[in-house]
């Protein structure tokens, strides 16, 4: 499998690590998509983590999705490392499958769309 376009996380936050995350601008979309979807759906992030906490959805979202290149048992090491960091900070287990659930089905639909066939339209 090829690897994607990366870039730093810090071009999307600057107090990000020095990890990487897409260059792609669909995936980023899709990043930005699911970061929204789940503030939208727990209302507890906004009122929580505020702007700063928004920056880190969205370079924590573009990491996650580089894990599709792990094997199995390297990405749930990954997802666990995060999970701990996470909670460390407050975050609440239960949220943490539903915003990694919204990562994939955004991923998976931007990559969908890079894939139809030319003229073809989704219905949503």
């Amino acid at each position: 499998m090829p690897q994607e376009p990366r870039t730093s996380a810090r071009t999307l936050n600057p107090e990000a690590g020095e990890h990487v995350i897409s260059a792609d601008a669909g995936e980023q979309a899709a990043a930005e998509a699911a970061t929204r979807l789940s503030w939208r759906e727990f209302p507890y992030y906004p009122k929580r983590y505020g702007e700063r906490g928004w920056r880190f959805s969205l370079s924590d979202s573009g990491w996650l999705q580089t894990l599709c290149e792990l094997s199995p048992d390297a990405a749930r090491a990954q997802l666990l490392w995060l999970s701990n960091l996470l909670a460390a900070r407050g975050m609440p287990r239960y949220f943490e499958p539903e915003w990694i659930r919204a990562v994939q089905a955004t991923i998976e639909q931007a990559r969908a769309a890079l894939t139809a066939p030319a003229g073809s339209a989704s219905v949503r």
